[in-house]
């Protein structure tokens, strides 16, 4: 859950906002608590040579330009091994969560 003023800056932190150029293939997921770092490094890692991924505290903003269905990425992002509870979001629905709670 994020208020109001933390999707704002969520929003307008968009680290990949430049690179990034379809929403549905950019994504943020929202975690309960930051990670470990071992685990931002397997994030890393895990990304394909076009992907992007940046974790800033408790987002991770995740862009797959190609797929997102056979991404490693992904399938780390989507699964349980990141250690901390995680839900994930386009960035067209990210924008319209804020419009909603503005």
């Amino acid at each position: 859950m994020r208020t109001r003023d933390e999707l704002t800056k969520i929003v307008n932190r968009n680290p990949l906002g430049s690179v990034a150029k379809d929403p549905k293939r950019y994504q943020v997921t929202f975690l309960s608590e930051n990670l470990p770092a071992k685990v931002v490094r397997e994030l890393e890692e895990a990304a394909a040579p076009e992907e992007q991924v940046v974790v800033v505290g408790r987002e991770v903003y995740a862009g797959h330009p190609r797929t997102i269905a056979r991404s490693k990425l992904w399938a780390k992002l989507a699964g349980k091994g990141l250690g901390v509870t995680a839900t994930s979001r386009n960035w067209a629905t990210v924008e319209a969560l804020l419009a909603l709670a503005e």
